[in-house]
């Protein structure tokens, strides 16, 4: 563990824990001596030290760790470091639904998950109330240097605590942070942008060396595709998975409009068969009301797999699938790693101001022909003056999205196949 003694680790804890602790009775927190006490401690304990030129030529932690869809963007990214770094030590933080992609993946040698299990991602005292004994284990290896790619100030924080001596991630042009510039030694400036490009653009930005693939990928063993063949070979085509669940319920479409959208497919194409993804207790039970309003003609037509696939395994399915039609989720990235088509509800309304975080589209399916569809109006409530930057509906439940008519839907139908034919990678907005 590069010679780092316990009295070292201890020494950089035991100071953050007492700067925590004045900052939350004096109830402010000033970076600048944050900055100050730690820097001190950090090169005290031999965090510090020079072990080798460049950028994470031994050691280097890479933090992605928040969602499924969020992992599989960064994978880009992820392939350009080991490129680059071919005989570095790579670890990296991820967030415990992404485990079973992250362990195929072949460019990290250790792969970490951390919980979230806290309210609020970018309060700087949740950092320290849940995240300080998982920065111990981190600072068990000198790291040269680390990537951060998720926005949040409790990554910015593990980057920060990692000891990394170089700490690399993003700010957002129009969204200056005070947080991700003092943290960091290299806070790159991005404008808004794909969630994929923005990752690779550290690469291009920091390392000064031109991303050489700028694909997306999932990672998936000979069993996975194997499981993928013996479930689709004898089915007739066109396939389509339909995936109805999201994380957040804001960016649910209603089932029972999914079951009006699939009797319109099938009524022109009755060969077709839909395939149902999802896992949980939530997607388990969208797919039982969907087989109650789907028309009983039509049910050797879709299989649920809900619940019996892994991720890795979904994906090699969609790999097989001629469309993705669902929610903007996980597996609609993993289904565009793929080169799977998509056909996408959004739950972001075209009428209202996307300000920075213009959801539909730095979260569009990436490098695939797709379309998305999305509500004209916000309803009331959501209908504000000053932009919003979390899908656009402020509510809790399915809601703006439910405006969407499967008329809607089944036009944008056509339309992707339209730009499948004509291998239009551009994403396509209607309403």
């Amino acid at each position: 563990m590069n010679d780092v003694r316990q009295s070292d680790i201890d020494m950089v804890v035991s100071t953050l824990k007492v700067f925590f602790k004045v900052s939350m009775q004096q109830k402010s927190f000033n970076f600048a001596e944050f900055l100050k006490i730690m820097e001190s401690t950090f090169k005290a304990a031999g965090y510090r030290d020079p072990h080798g030129g460049g950028y994470g030529q031994r050691n280097i932690l890479i933090i992605q760790d928040s969602a499924v869809g969020d992992f599989i963007l960064a994978s880009g990214a992820v392939r350009e470091i080991r490129r680059l770094y071919p005989d570095a030590y790579i670890e990296m933080v991820i967030y415990p639904r992404s485990q079973n992609m992250a362990e195929a993946c072949p460019y990290v040698d250790k792969v970490v998950s951390k919980e979230r299990n806290y309210p609020n991602w970018n309060n700087p005292e949740f950092f320290y109330m849940h995240d300080v004994e998982f920065a111990k284990n981190l600072l068990k290896r000198r790291f040269d240097v680390c990537y951060s790619f998720g926005h949040y100030v409790d990554s910015t924080f593990l980057m920060y605590m990692s000891g990394a001596k170089t700490r690399i991630t993003f700010d957002l042009i129009n969204t200056p942070s005070e947080i991700f510039n003092c943290l960091a030694t290299h806070p790159v400036k991005i404008p808004p942008r794909h969630y994929a490009e923005t990752r690779m653009a550290i690469i291009d930005d920091v390392l000064h060396s031109p991303v050489s693939n700028r694909e997306i990928e999932v990672w998936l063993t000979g069993n996975d595709l194997k499981v993928a063949k013996s479930l689709i070979n004898s089915l007739s085509r066109p396939i389509y998975a339909l995936c109805m669940g999201a994380t957040d319920p804001k960016r649910h479409y209603p089932v029972e409009k999914y079951s009006e959208l699939v009797k319109m497919i099938l009524s022109e194409e009755p060969t077709a068969t839909f395939i149902i993804l999802g896992g949980g207790k939530e997607d388990l039970k969208s797919a039982e009301i969907f087989k109650s309003v789907l028309p009983e003609k039509f049910y050797n037509r879709v299989l649920n797999f809900t619940n019996k696939l892994t991720y890795r395994q979904s994906a090699a399915v969609l790999s097989h699938c001629d469309m993705y039609i669902g929610n903007n989720t996980g597996t609609m990235h993993i289904a565009a790693a793929v080169k799977c088509p998509c056909l996408v509800m959004e739950c972001f309304p075209k009428d209202l101001d996307s300000g920075i975080s213009d959801v539909p589209r730095v979260y569009a399916p990436y490098k695939v022909p797709c379309v998305s569809v999305q509500p004209q109006h916000a309803l009331p409530e959501c209908a504000k003056n000053e932009p919003y930057y979390s899908y656009g509906c402020r509510a809790d439940r399915p809601h703006c999205i439910t405006q969407i008519k499967p008329e809607t839907i089944f036009r944008g139908f056509h339309l992707l196949k339209e730009r499948i034919a004509q291998n239009l990678i551009e994403p396509l907005y209607i309403s």
